[in-house]
């Protein structure tokens, strides 16, 4: 049975009227693995919040090998489906569905799992639409409201760890980016046109999130973070704490080698990966 996502406030009037006048295509990529509980509702609230934007948005959902019924939920004339036969990770999903949008597309990225608000969507989009930045973050720690539904409050195992491993990340980002980002691992983004493109992705994991900000960075994109209500999750986080976190560490220590020494973090990751 679909369970009832949170339910965060309505659009304001304010920004729907500032995002009317959209022309750029705008794909929303979802990365989807054994998410049968969440999905239909998640992707009836994005068609609803595009439809109160009067924009019209192609959502692209990429099932990395689901063993449950996803695949069959997800084939519907409405969704763009992209899939893979086995589980590949969500790097891989995120960058299977970049390969799909054009250079010229605004691209929003979401998690399927039901922790991120799709009504938050139009807060992402504004400072793209009026030039201020490239790339924006949807923040967790930037909003108090909505303690029921809070990243602090969500039901996760080991959730306390996890909020302490992302304030860590964000500490260790700030050294090597030389930018304060209050959410580095936060998936709920959007993107300008003519960005990802140029990004060189490798990742194929969960520390994809931290390489796109390392590779955005080291193109000189600028990045904007913007607080989101955070919804609430109904599964247990496919995150593995220790060697995700690993990778994570790695990828960002990859943002201060020098370009020779980044197959020394590929062949640790590689190892990391055969653990798993």
């Amino acid at each position: 049975m679909t369970k009832e996502l949170y339910q965060p406030i309505a659009i304001p009037k304010s920004i729907t009227d500032d995002l009317e006048n959209i022309n750029s295509p705008v794909k929303v990529i979802i990365p989807v693995y054994n998410e049968e509980d969440t999905i239909t509702g998640l992707i009836k609230r994005i068609l609803e919040t595009f439809s109160k934007l009067n924009i019209k948005a192609e959502i692209i959902c990429i099932d990395d090998g689901s063993i449950d019924n996803s695949r069959e939920i997800l084939n519907r004339p409405d969704i763009t489906l992209l899939y893979h036969e086995e589980n590949l990770g969500k790097g891989e999903a995120l960058k299977n569905g970049f390969g799909y949008c054009s250079p010229s597309d605004i691209i929003i990225t979401i998690d399927a799992d039901g922790e991120h608000c799709p009504e938050d969507i139009p807060e992402l989009l504004k400072p793209i639409f009026n030039g201020e930045t490239d790339m924006v973050i949807g923040s967790r720690f930037l909003i108090k409201q909505n303690a029921n539904g809070s990243y602090l409050n969500n039901r996760k195992y080991l959730s306390q760890m996890r909020k302490v491993g992302n304030q860590i990340f964000t500490i260790f980002g700030t050294v090597v980016t030389q930018k304060y980002i209050t959410d580095t691992q936060s998936g709920f983004r959007a993107f300008k046109p003519n960005v990802i493109n140029n990004l060189n992705l490798e990742a194929s994991g969960f520390e994809i999130e931290t390489e796109i900000i390392i590779e955005a960075l080291n193109k000189g994109y600028t990045i904007k973070e913007v607080p989101i209500n955070n919804g609430v999750s109904f599964r247990d986080s496919y995150m593995n704490l220790v060697l995700d976190s690993l990778k994570i560490g790695l990828t960002f220590f990859s943002g201060i080698f020098p370009k020779k020494f980044k197959f020394i973090l590929r062949f640790l990751t590689s190892k990391i990966n055969k653990i798993r």
